[in-house]
């Protein structure tokens, strides 16, 4: 079986492992969707801490979208302290009420397209074939 990219290194424990792995995403994917709790709870303490990894992967270039693990509910990442210095701070997108599979589907379409992201912005929150079923009140600065 081929790989179209190498599999990260060996590693000997769930830190050095958490590294290599955001470390890995970084360099080898331009979009990453993270799921989190609930309508949008992400972890933020000692080395579990996303806002880190989202100002690094931000930094580089990368396109982060926000979704929930929540079928019914939609994202809103915001409810939380956590969630707002997310998207105040970097350039982060949320799927509100978009599926996680219409949200990938929908970032590779629009990758293909452009990498401003403004532009990223307004494709990401059009709603194509029913994708959105509510107007997003999270929009990115």
């Amino acid at each position: 079986m081929l790989l179209s990219h190498p599999c990260p290194p060996c590693v000997s424990s769930e830190a050095d492992a958490r590294h290599h792995a955001r470390r890995y995403i970084g360099e080898h994917y331009d979009a990453i969707v993270i799921e989190g709790y609930g309508v949008g709870g992400l972890p933020f303490q000692g080395d579990q801490n996303f806002l880190d990894a989202l100002e690094t992967l931000t930094r580089k270039g990368k396109l982060v979208v926000l979704a929930t693990q929540v079928m019914l509910e939609g994202s809103d990442v915001e409810i939380y302290e956590v969630g707002v210095r997310a998207v105040r701070r970097y350039n982060v997108l949320q799927t509100d009420d978009m599926t996680v599979e219409a949200a990938a589907v929908k970032l590779m379409w629009i990758m293909a397209q452009t990498q401003d992201f403004a532009e990223i912005c307004h494709l990401f929150y059009r709603c194509v074939h029913h994708d959105i079923l509510r107007k997003p009140v999270h929009l990115p600065n």
